[in-house]
């Protein structure tokens, strides 16, 4: 397995050409990515004001500011603290 730090673009043999990640999927194990119910997408977007983040499944949409990441993961994981107590 080949990894690759998908914060940075990736240089690429050809004459300045590089590969970017700009959208991720999410999904069980053994479920495409493509046509599965279930499958999270989590996607780097800009419209012209600004990098966001932008989480998806099938119609439902959530813009995350990228400064507010870390503070919706650690209240994430006080919430999952509690669970199956």
């Amino acid at each position: 397995m080949i990894e690759v730090d998908c914060y940075r673009p990736v240089d690429t043999p050809i004459a300045r050409v590089k590969t970017t990640i700009m959208k991720v999927a999410i999904h069980p194990k053994g479920k495409s990515p493509y046509y599965d119910d279930g499958v999270l997408y989590l996607e780097l977007v800009d419209e012209g004001a600004g990098a966001f983040l932008e989480l998806s499944q099938g119609e439902n949409k959530v813009a995350i500011d990228p400064e507010e990441v870390e503070v919706i993961a650690a209240a994430a994981k006080q919430l999952m603290q509690g669970v199956g107590e």
